[in-house]
């Protein structure tokens, strides 16, 4: 990885990062934010792959209220970095483990940029008490400041670990292909486990589990 390639996957998981608060339109999602990364480093298909399997995990996630989960999308970046310009198949168990590893620490941060938050509106309780205005908007900002912020430094931290497992871990082909369909696997498992859990048995989930059988297939034969 050339460093304006690292610059630019690092100024990606700021958007990314910061999308969790504003503007809140899907950029934090891995089958988004993964092939952006993987355009960024020349091998899309690597980002595409990431971003199916990352996003079976994160199928699984409710972000409402206080719930505490993974940060998936920028997981997905260090999964692409280190997937990217490799074969895929034999690849992609090591990928996926980076990028959960990566995913859950982000999720970590994430809390401790909600405590954060939560200090700074105990601090302006008095202005939000009187309605300014002005008070709501620079809340919002350092809000969204902090999670880009831990966007970009959990993502350039996560591209390092990529890097470093990349350099030093060298399974067997055998040992590869058995992880590939391990994490898939467990993708899967994990995403059924979610669609059922929240929809139940209707026709919906019915279509969702032919949805992922349709998707498992494109990634093993492309």
């Amino acid at each position: 990885m050339s460093v304006s390639e690292f610059l630019l996957i690092s100024a990606w998981g700021m958007v990314v990062g910061g999308d969790l608060t504003m503007p809140q339109v899907g950029f934090s999602r891995p089958i988004v934010a993964a092939p952006i990364a993987g355009l960024i480093l020349g091998d899309v298909q690597a980002g595409l792959v990431i971003g199916v399997v990352l996003e079976l995990f994160a199928l699984d996630v409710l972000p409402v209220g206080a719930s505490k989960y993974p940060d998936y999308g920028v997981g997905s970046l260090a999964g692409v970095v280190a997937l990217a310009n490799a074969p895929v198949i034999l690849g992609l168990g090591l990928a996926s483990f980076v990028g959960l590893t990566v995913a859950y620490a982000s999720g970590k941060a994430v809390h401790l940029v909600r405590i954060a938050n939560t200090a700074d509106v105990v601090a302006c309780a008095e202005q939000l008490d009187m309605g300014d205005p002005g008070t709501v908007s620079r809340l919002q900002f350092r809000g969204w400041f902090r999670d880009a912020t831990r966007g970009v430094m959990t993502t350039a931290a996560g591209a390092g670990l990529a890097i470093v497992a990349r350099t030093v871990i060298h399974p067997s082909a055998r040992m590869a292909l058995m992880s590939s369909m391990v994490a898939i696997g467990a993708g899967v498992a994990a995403s059924a486990g979610g669609a059922v859990n929240v929809a139940g048995r209707t026709p919906g989930v019915r279509m969702y589990l032919i949805g992922v059988a349709v998707a498992l297939l494109w990634v093993v034969l492309i």
